[in-house]
């Protein structure tokens, strides 16, 4: 979608002209007047253009899945939870032979989702 923006001319009495000046030039550009759809379809517009549309489908296709997984993981929380539980502590040398919690290592999670 080709979209040209008129500029209006730079405020010279900003504090902030100089600088500006130097690095943009004369014209300033209010793009929060925009409607938001029409921003967001210029901003679409540009990024189709250097985006890599296979690593993008691919890295979609790779959230869907991590998202179907914590689905199903939040479905079954308190078996997941149990189940980490178990390999965690059966994975974690202990410092004691004491019975205070306290005196355990802190847990790391260290499984990985697709292991479910």
């Amino acid at each position: 979608m080709p979209f040209t923006f008129t500029g209006i001319r730079t405020i010279e009495t900003d504090s902030r002209f100089s600088a500006y000046q130097d690095q943009f030039g004369d014209e300033s550009w209010e793009l929060d007047a925009l409607d938001p759809n029409t921003l967001l379809a210029i901003i679409q517009a540009a990024t189709d253009e250097v985006k890599d549309s296979d690593l993008f489908d691919e890295m979609a296709e790779r959230e869907e899945a991590w998202r179907e997984i914590l689905s199903k993981a939040s479905e079954r929380w308190a078996d997941v939870a149990s189940f980490l539980e178990a390999r965690l502590r059966a994975d974690t040398p202990r410092r004691s032979s004491s019975a205070d919690p306290m005196s355990d290592p802190p847990i790391e999670i260290r499984t990985h989702p697709a292991n479910f």
